[in-house]
């Protein structure tokens, strides 16, 4: 109706120019009318974007759709109120999203877990929260849920129907443990939906139903006399503890344990590892803890990297995953120290929360065309991480994806989300960000200093090579420079460095946490040094000021607790002109700054 009203307005306004026209111009002659062009304007066809949610459906509220057209032109679409209304929840760490804890005041036999309640997306069916509900009859879980926790279900006696979406990726042992009406027993194996949730532990031999897609904790716990499981192609969880005390089943070459075509385990004194050419899947926490793992080749047969895989892999340096895999497991990659480079397959569709939180050393990373969604926390604190490209598909970045990525100055955006420099927005991705743009990165490695150059300055983002003693460039491209944001934060090993008199900057936090930094030469180039830039260097002793310094950041050397001497090079007079917080010498022994000509005390 809007639509049609407004093309009436313009129609009509259309009509009142040409009267206008004819009415301040006269009207050519018939010869000039004859070689005038005959132009028509033609009619603007929309070409409307894909639907996006801008509020969730809830049990007592409409959800609404938008698309908009490149011309402004916007449409909207009502979705209907869903879900089972009175639920208990309790909101999430993120503060967007909830977990179902209990009944609360819904009394329906044949319930629906609501895609939202309150404005806060459910993600989660708590533990216990339907223990023992003799009234409930059915359940219908929405595409939104991804986890249902322990004994959520359990002894719901009288529950005969449970329908699990694909968005579920983990069942938590013992949810449905009782529910004697639900589940469905075959050939001796235990399912709900198309979940595998026990066995029968006379089994010597099963092959899963064919649209299998998960096994849960203790699914075939003390099964000892099962020697075989044929897991199909439709399973994309195995979850961590699947199968305990399955001595006769799981079968161990070069210190890696298999269940069919699923890596299920790991001997964590392995420093290399080469998968089996027909490995279909990683299950969860098949590497967790290999600390002695240093390299691994996963074949183009795997599909699946299950949650927590490789988590806590310290000294795992590279991988590359091929492009069989569809998905990587939430946690997958967590806390690898010593990561440095990573490739993803171009048929990764998904990269789960915390996928790779805390890897520390690695400095980029292409999101393929083929993502299209990239988990809470995925890449959070990857402090080397300094360029990121997003695909085409990119659709959705999760809460705090990267925040704390303090070296990310430039993200290639192919996608078509709006990310702009130094907004939170999109997870933080271009928080630290100089710029957003689309073409190939301009990023430059001179003999491990990785350097970037916007709007004509210069910076030295961080350093990736080895060394413990280090000499900095004397200028970049004849040029000086800045260093950059958290440059060199946490090179517990670096002992020594020299800055050359073509820096001028010394940004925060660029040498905090460097533990073992017994000293630093700050040249008379250097005018700024930003909050925290020396924070926390507990074995620095001694620090030289040049009177060229006017700027002396928050906490710049605070909690420096072998710092005995500081001196200025210029004269007391100018000393107090800098502009310095309080707080800069915070935990500090020196109990005075030596001038040129005088002592200040420090209080």
């Amino acid at each position: 109706m809007k639509r049609t009203l407004k093309i009436a307005v313009l129609l009509c306004l259309a009509i009142v120019v040409m009267l206008m026209m004819a009415a301040c111009y006269k009207t050519p002659d018939k010869e000039f009318e004859q070689t005038m062009p005959q132009q028509t304007t033609p009619e603007h066809v929309h070409n409307f974007g894909d639907w996006t949610l801008v509020a969730y459906p809830e049990p007592d509220k409409t959800g609404e759709a938008l698309r908009v057209c490149a011309c402004g032109e916007k449409e909207t679409q009502t979705i209907p109120k869903i879900g089972s209304a009175g639920l208990a929840y309790q909101i999430n760490e993120d503060g967007k999203t909830c977990t179902i804890t209990g009944r609360g005041t819904c009394t329906d036999a044949e319930l629906v877990i609501p895609v939202a309640i309150d404005g806060y997306l459910v993600t989660e069916i708590g533990g216990l929260a339907f223990r023992g509900s003799q009234a409930l009859k059915s359940v219908t879980i929405l595409n939104n849920v991804i986890r249902i926790q322990t004994m959520a279900f359990e002894n719901c006696s009288n529950l005969t129907s449970v329908t699990i979406p694909d968005s579920v990726t983990n069942i938590d042992a013992f949810a449905f443990q009782g529910c004697d009406k639900l589940i469905q027993i075959e050939n001796g194996v235990s399912y709900v939906d198309k979940w595998v949730i026990g066995c029968d532990r006379s089994v010597t031999s099963v092959v899963l139903r064919a649209n299998t897609v998960g096994i849960v904790d203790y699914a075939f716990f003390n099964c000892s006399v099962l020697t075989s499981v044929t897991i199909p192609n439709s399973v994309t969880s195995v979850a961590s503890r699947a199968f305990p005390k399955c001595d006769n089943l799981i079968q161990i070459k070069n210190g890696v344990s298999y269940v069919d075509k699923w890596v299920v385990g790991c001997d964590t004194s392995v420093t290399s590892v080469v998968l089996q050419e027909n490995t279909a899947g990683i299950g969860d926490r098949a590497f967790y803890g290999c600390n002695s793992l240093m390299s691994v080749t996963i074949p183009d047969s795997v599909t699946i990297i299950g949650d927590e895989a490789f988590h806590d892999c310290c000294n795992l340096t590279s991988v590359t995953i091929p492009d069989s895999v569809i998905a990587i497991g939430d946690e997958a990659f967590r806390a690898c120290l010593n990561l440095a480079s990573v490739t993803i397959g171009n048929s990764v569709t998904s990269i789960g929360d915390n996928a790779f939180f805390d890897c520390y050393n690695l400095t980029s990373v292409t999101i393929p065309d083929s993502v299209t969604s990239v988990g809470n926390m995925a890449f959070y604190s990857c402090f080397d991480l300094t360029s990121v490209t997003v695909g085409n598909s990119v659709a959705r970045i999760g809460n705090h994806a990267f925040d704390g990525c303090y070296k990310l100055v430039e993200v290639i955006n192919k996608s078509s989300m709006n990310i702009t420099a130094e907004s939170s927005d999109y997870g933080y991705i271009a928080y630290n960000a100089k710029e957003v743009h689309s073409g190939t990165t301009k990023i430059v490695n001179l003999n491990d200093y990785l350097f970037y150059t916007y709007n004509g300055t210069n910076y030295l983002i961080v350093y990736v090579g080895t060394d413990t003693v280090l000499n900095l460039p004397e200028n970049y491209c004849g040029e000086n420079y800045e260093i950059y944001l958290a440059a060199f934060r946490s090179c517990y090993d670096l002992t020594s460095v020299i800055i050359p008199d073509s820096v001028t900057t010394i940004g925060g936090v660029a040498f905090s946490n460097c533990t073992n930094l017994t000293s630093v030469m700050i040249p008379d180039s250097v005018t700024s040094i930003g909050n925290d830039a020396f924070s926390n260097c507990t074995n620095l002793t001694s620090v030289t000021i040049p009177d060229s310094v006017t700027i002396i950041g928050d906490r710049a050397f605070s909690d420096c607790t072998s710092l005995t001497s500081i001196i200025f090079e210029g004269p007391v007079a100018q000393w107090n002109t800098i502009n310095k917080d309080i707080h800069w010498y915070n935990i500090v022994p020196a109990t005075e700054v030596i001038c040129s000509d005088g002592v200040v005390e420090l209080k």
